[in-house]
């Protein structure tokens, strides 16, 4: 009884905390040590637990990759490559319906910090362009932003989710392919109902000129992809090759003036004061040690295994929970991350001996639909307040396409048998 009280505690608090907007892996290390506190005996285990949480061989792996992918995004927004990728899709793609749903894509693709504020002025000169709403330009610049993470090996969710649960990436992305697609049929019917149609845009020859372009300058996320889905590399490398690729595309031409010694030293500052140091955030570095330091005291104390013991003896069938748990979480704290590292650990007694792959995807769209949805969804508040549009009016675009990719997500689920 003390391990479920302290678990509920546990959980409560953490909540409490990511509404106050505490940073993420420091709730989490709250509510691993309250867990703790109801369920270690001795200094031993506090001890075990610690060292787990910092220094265990998947806590270094998950800092890597996250920083890896925060420094990616941040290399390629100090070269100019953001801007770049905006400008030139506009020449490549003349119909504004496309622009409006690749700007917030590509943006999120690069998991640029501020997220969907970043591409909320492109959206709101290409919508204007075609006569969309100040509510239809805010739940595009939202749902393009967001529900092809199904199909994004980089999304942060899904990698918890592999390291958590050995789930394989690849494979979750398969079963993610059918919810995008969805997705983005929806949205774009809901999105660009009523949109005026343009005048022929000027075909330009260059039109191929500039698609290379545009490859050139994605070319070091595509280059992180490749090696990391098609050649089945570990992320690290993977990314640590799209890192390295954006320095080598972006420093082919050497200066004109002084000697090469000079010139070497005056990027490595640049770099070091540009790109590198600001990409390395203790936010982001605690994260795993939190996730692991919670997943731990979950673990060890036997708390994991009296909450999913609870858990059955409701008679909700395993399903419905796994669902309706971190889609509650994730309404509750606008962090899909925080529904997936708080629900996984939590559920993994309960699949014991089971394939993890579909509950884990189940787990996965829960969180990322109550995430969309969530009033205390950054994205969402910063894009709202971007647009001046109506939080009704907004959300009630976004209702049907959320739906429908739950719908999908729910329904591979059931398929996948």
């Amino acid at each position: 009884m003390l391990l479920l009280l302290g678990s509920a505690a546990a959980f409560g608090l953490m909540i409490i905390l990511i509404k106050k907007r505490v940073p993420l892996g420091l709730c989490l290390l709250a509510g691993g040590t309250t867990v703790g506190l109801a369920g270690f005996r001795s200094l031993e285990s506090w001890a075990d637990a610690a060292f787990f949480a910092f220094f265990s061989r998947s806590t270094l792996e998950l800092i890597a990759i996250i920083l890896l992918i925060n420094l990616l995004g941040r290399a390629m927004a100090a070269h100019g490559s953001l801007d770049r990728i905006n400008s030139l899709m506009a020449r490549v793609f003349p119909d504004n319906r496309y622009l409006v749903a690749l700007f917030p894509a590509a943006i999120g693709m690069l998991n640029v910090p501020g997220g969907a504020i970043l591409s909320a002025p492109l959206v709101e000169k290409a919508g204007g362009g075609i006569g969309l709403s100040q509510d239809q330009k805010a739940a595009a610049n939202l749902l393009y932003r967001h529900f092809w993470f199904f199909v994004y090996p980089f999304y942060t969710s899904m990698i918890v989710i592999n390291r958590l649960s050995g789930v394989n990436v690849p494979d979750m992305i398969v079963l993610g392919i059918a919810p995008t697609l969805v997705g983005f049929w929806a949205s774009w019917k809901l999105c660009f109902r009523g949109w005026k149609r343009q005048a022929p845009a000027d075909t330009s020859k260059s039109r191929i000129a500039d698609t290379g372009r545009l490859l050139y300058h994605l070319s070091p996320l595509l280059a992180a992809l490749v090696a990391g889905l098609a050649l089945g590399l570990n992320f690290i490398l993977a990314l640590i090759i799209g890192v390295i690729w954006v320095e080598v595309i972006h420093n082919i031409t050497p200066g004109a003036d002084g000697n090469r010694v000079d010139r070497i030293k005056i990027r490595l500052d640049r770099y070091l004061r540009d790109t590198l140091i600001p990409a390395v955030k203790w936010d982001l570095v605690i994260i795993p040690v939190g996730i692991n330091f919670f997943r731990h005291s979950l673990t060890s104390t036997g708390a994991a295994k009296s909450l999913a013991d609870f858990l059955m003896s409701l008679n909700i069938p395993a399903e419905a929970l796994i669902f309706i748990v971190p889609l509650l979480i994730s309404l509750a704290t606008g962090l899909h991350l925080a529904a997936v590292t708080i629900s996984v650990p939590l559920f993994l007694p309960l699949l014991g001996g089971q394939d993890l792959l579909r509950p884990m995807f189940l787990l996965l769209t829960a969180a990322s639909v109550g995430y969309w949805m969530s009033p205390l969804h950054l994205c969402l508040i910063l894009t709202q307040e971007y647009f001046k549009a109506n939080y009704a009016g907004t959300v009630r675009i976004m209702f049907w396409p959320t739906l429908l990719v739950t719908l999908a997500g729910v329904g591979i689920y059931l398929l996948a048998r």
